[in-house]
């Protein structure tokens, strides 16, 4: 496996974090509370959260990948519900506007899958200077929130994770090999598709770090 990702410093300075956090600020300095809003809001994470996969379903998957599965749920809800504030809209519109060039499904329909879709409009699609994504805004109101630290790590492992060329080099138990093209670095990956491959195919994937040690 690679070693762990560090997170990224720089991570939530553009002026879209900056202007979600300063959002964040003005709410927490009120001494009125909105109690339809509230209840409407308190609704909607409700829902949202419903939609986050539980303990025993997370089970059947390899610990690792588990972990990187309900992350991506969590991180997922948030960003679902960030992507209704206005200065979210440059990311939110271009997400929108690929969605509908691209139709990610997977083959017939689209040659994108829904997963590689998904991971690109988190992680890379980008705005403005700074290029901040739906990871990094996230990321920082998250910090700013002080949500659990374990947490946010696994969203910074995603937010600097990237797509790569791979040479297949065989099987070892449930784990493909593979060595990165441009570095030559050799990796045990599970292949969270299930699809396993076959040797000398070179796949074009985002591989993740272990989140832990």
């Amino acid at each position: 496996m690679p070693k762990r990702a560090q997170p990224n410093k720089r991570l939530g300075k553009g002026p879209i974090a900056r202007a979600v956090l300063a959002s964040a600020r003005q709410l927490l300095r009120r001494k009125v509370v909105d109690l339809a809003a509230w209840r409407d809001a308190k609704i909607r994470a409700e829902d949202f959260e419903k939609t986050v996969l539980s303990q025993a379903e997370l089970s059947v998957y390899d610990p690792v990948h588990g972990v990187y599965i309900y992350g991506q749920h969590q991180l997922s809800v948030l960003i679902e519900q960030l992507a209704e504030l206005p200065m979210l809209d440059p990311l939110t519109e271009a997400y929108a506007e690929a969605q509908d060039d691209y139709m990610p499904s997977g083959p017939p329909i689209s040659p994108l899958t829904q997963s590689y879709f998904t991971s690109w409009g988190l992680f890379d699609l980008n705005a403005g200077a700074h290029r901040e994504t739906f990871g990094t805004v996230t990321i920082a109101l998250c910090k700013f929130l002080k949500v659990d630290p374990g947490l946010i790590h696994i969203f910074e492992i995603m937010q600097q994770s990237r797509m790569g060329l791979y040479r297949h080099g065989g099987m070892s138990g449930h784990h493909v090999l593979l060595r990165e093209l441009i570095t030559n670095r050799e990796i045990r990956a599970i292949s969270a598709s299930g699809y396993q491959g076959r040797p000398r195919e070179i796949w074009f994937a985002r591989v993740l770090p272990a989140p832990f040690d």
